[in-house]
């Protein structure tokens, strides 16, 4: 068996140019459908609003999820983009936010790392040959709202950790890169 992981395009999906930006409106970020916990996602953005009021939380492909965010202020879904306002949704954000019910490679993980998007998601096996050792993806359990939540606050509120988060996934992106 060979083993070939995804491929990302390092060259379109890219930071911004001015990477500082993403943490002067803290934008949360959720992107996919398949085998995702929109129960979990939902569980953690409530704890994390009581943290920081204005957060925003950004679904793109989530659609089947959107009654039960219709309560919730800040709460954002973008259907049928292409691939170019994906990448602006990517570059706008500060972290990728993704539960997960079970695993699965994920091309919106390659797509978060390559824009240099810090991620938190579950500690799964299968999505382990994606990340670096360098503990620059923040992992949980299925279902750990209280870990996942702090996890993104202490992002959120850490611009220094961010950074660091930031400039590892993105050079480890490139070990996924296309050429």
């Amino acid at each position: 068996i060979v083993y070939l992981p995804l491929g990302i395009d390092t060259l379109f999906y890219k930071p911004p140019s001015n990477n500082k930006l993403r943490l002067s409106e803290k934008v949360i970020l959720h992107v996919g459908r398949n085998r995702r916990d929109f129960h979990t996602l939902k569980e953690v953005f409530l704890l994390i609003q009581k943290k920081f009021p204005k957060v925003k939380l950004e679904l793109v492909g989530g659609d089947i999820a959107r009654s039960l965010f219709s309560n919730i202020k800040n709460v954002t879904f973008h259907s049928f983009i292409s691939d170019d306002d994906l990448l602006q949704i990517y570059q706008r954000a500060t972290i990728l936010l993704l539960p997960l019910k079970e695993g699965g490679s994920s091309q919106t993980l390659n797509e978060a790392m390559s824009t240099g998007l810090p991620i938190i998601t579950n500690d799964l096996p299968n999505l382990q040959d994606y990340f670096p050792d360098n503990n620059s993806v923040l992992l949980s359990s299925t279902g750990d709202v209280q870990t996942m939540a702090s996890q993104s606050i202490e992002l959120l509120d850490n611009p220094e950790l961010w950074h660091k988060v930031s400039n590892n996934i993105r050079q480890h992106s490139k070990s996924f890169d296309f050429q």
